[in-house]
């Protein structure tokens, strides 16, 4: 199955393992935004599953907590380094914890694979420590200190809502700039 993509991105393909995906659509940040469709109730392949991930960016950096929850499906699950949710009420917990803790915080898309149902996105998470981080393994008292990490989430988009979400990020380099690990050595 081809993935068209949104008719303002340019189109690259990618060929995937899999029996269920044959290629991939990939858009960077640089890439032009997502415009309007002129073709009303049309839309290709793969862009509504990719609006679904437009709309958690854009929720997330609003903060919006409760929003974000409603773009999962009920029975979503959802994994971070350390814990792993399972159902829209409980995916707001870990995601209210970083924008409580960073109020200013900014997650910002840097690559995006649409492979359809499957969304690959590489990211970014600017932002200042002023507030307590809540996590599963204890509270992270602010620290003040900003940080830029990088992470990837992959996204499963289902009748469209978000059914799943893997989160990866780079947890040295988090910990390092927020001052909880000696700072690591550069090359």
């Amino acid at each position: 199955m081809k993935v068209a993509a949104p008719a303002c991105r340019r189109e690259h393909k990618l060929s995937v393992g899999t029996s269920s995906v044959n290629a991939c659509t990939v858009a960077r940040s640089t890439d032009l935004p997502l415009q309007e469709s002129s073709d009303e109730g049309s839309v290709p392949v793969g862009q509504n599953e990719s609006l679904v991930v437009d709309r958690t960016y854009e929720t997330w950096n609003s903060g919006d907590v409760s929003g974000l929850q409603e773009l999962y499906a009920a029975d979503a699950d959802a994994a971070i380094p350390g814990a792993t949710v399972r159902g829209r009420d409980q995916v707001g917990a870990p995601w209210g914890a970083f924008i409580s803790a960073f109020p200013d915080g900014q997650l910002t898309e840097l690559l995006r694979l649409d492979c359809g149902t499957y969304i690959v996105s590489e990211n970014n998470l600017s932002g200042t420590h002023t507030a307590p981080l809540v996590t599963p393994q204890g509270e992270v008292p602010a620290t003040g200190n900003h940080v830029s990490v990088d992470g990837v989430s992959i996204f499963k988009i289902e009748n469209g809502e978000i059914k799943s979400e893997h989160l990866y990020f780079d947890q040295v380099t988090f910990l390092s700039q927020l001052g909880l690990m000696p700072p690591q050595p550069t090359a």
